[in-house]
């Protein structure tokens, strides 16, 4: 039989956080999008999540993930961020899509993976539960309110194009290279203030992308016959001097498919 699961909710910035206990172990996650502080977990066992990502075991391992993501419709983009700022320290670091939790267990130590996908399990019914309430609630809404717009024809995503910062960056990076990374973010999930966070500080901002656009594997298309720009998922690497080159081409890669 399995121990109490205790739950506790903090909010900060208007953002719920749970924060999940069993056995001593804490995971904490944030409600707006149900990613995992993978950071926080594995400080808790005095690990440096920092020294994971960096690893080639990793990279394979998102690689095969993100696969798997891209054969979903409306699957994610991306599959982990940091937030780095405007938030208590607990709540700062990197968060993974629930999915990896288990792997970023294991890498700890092995003993902690049961107990991780015991957490995770609870979750999901919990999860489950409230979204079921919530579509019940969401089809009684639907049925009062006239639909004004084609079901996959919502402008609900922008893409973003950034810099990796330099934690995230490969060991046997070159000194005059430069990694941007592309995400394409649910609207919905963002406040105000930090869409315009994106628009001033992204290298590229493209708002109201259609939902059904599958933009990256077009972007890679245009920039895999270029022999400096190394691909890793939504990861490119070029010498620093191409950046605006570069930019152009995503730039108007995103106008052709917005075109048809």
């Amino acid at each position: 039989k399995m121990a109490q699961v205790e739950t506790t909710t903090e909010i900060q910035n208007n953002e719920q956080f749970k924060i999940v206990s069993y056995n001593g172990m804490n995971i904490m996650i944030r409600q707006s999008d149900g990613f995992v502080n993978a950071t926080q977990f594995c400080d808790q066992y005095k690990k440096d999540f920092r020294r994971l990502v960096k690893s080639i075991h990793w990279r394979e391992y998102l690689d095969e993930e993100l696969k798997d993501f891209e054969c979903e419709p409306n699957g994610s983009d991306y599959i982990m961020y940091s937030i780095n700022k405007g938030f208590d320290n607990k709540f700062i670091g990197y968060y993974v899509h629930p999915h990896l939790i288990n792997y970023v267990a294991i890498w700890v130590s092995p003993k902690y993976a049961v107990p991780v996908r015991k957490i995770m399990d609870k979750i999901n019914e919990t999860t489950i539960a409230e979204h079921e309430a919530d579509k019940t609630q969401a089809i009684a809404d639907q049925q009062l309110a006239p639909r004004a717009v084609p079901n996959g024809k919502e402008r609900t995503y922008i893409l973003i194009v950034e810099e990796v910062n330099e934690d995230e960056q490969l060991e046997d990076q070159q000194e005059d290279h430069i990694i941007i990374r592309i995400r394409r973010i649910n609207r919905k999930y963002l406040r105000p203030a930090k869409i315009e966070r994106y628009r001033r500080e992204s290298l590229l901002f493209v708002d109201n992308l259609p939902i059904a656009m599958t933009i990256n594997e077009k972007i890679k298309e245009a920039l895999q016959s270029r022999q400096d720009v190394k691909i890793w998922s939504t990861h490119y690497t070029f010498p620093e001097d191409q950046l605006n080159f570069i930019i152009d081409i995503i730039q108007a890669t995103i106008n052709t498919e917005r075109a048809h």
